[in-house]
């Protein structure tokens, strides 16, 4: 089938989950049981991997990863709307990443500066 909004939303939620608990969410012995893993069984909750994961992460993966297609957020505009709303709620820090020219430089041990 095409790749669409809703797959691409699934992935993020993948992705998500496996950041939230450093672990992919099925398994299985061969890539057919794996597949087969993804479309018997829900994605778990973050939480019941990794204690202190908050519920509203929980929601999040679990709209995001709908085996039912139509109830994923529409598009990843939406999911990262979404992400957002979690992230106040939280009170999380906003991310501000390094632009590289403001990265700190490092120099390797047992090197030195050419003059």
């Amino acid at each position: 089938s095409p790749t669409t909004a809703a797959s691409d939303v699934y992935s993020a939620g993948i992705v998500l989950f496996e950041l939230l608990t450093g672990q992919t969410p099925f398994d299985g012995d061969t890539p057919l049981a794996h597949a087969y893993a993804r479309l018997r069984s829900d994605v778990p909750a973050p939480s019941t991997l990794i204690a202190g994961v908050p519920k509203l992460f929980d929601e999040l993966v679990a709209t995001a990863t709908s085996r039912n297609p139509a109830d994923r957020f529409h598009d990843a505009a939406d999911f990262l709307a979404a992400l957002a709303d979690v992230s106040r709620e939280l009170r999380l820090p906003a991310y501000t990443g390094l632009r590289p020219e403001t990265r700190p430089r490092t120099v390797p041990p047992n090197t030195r500066a050419v003059s």
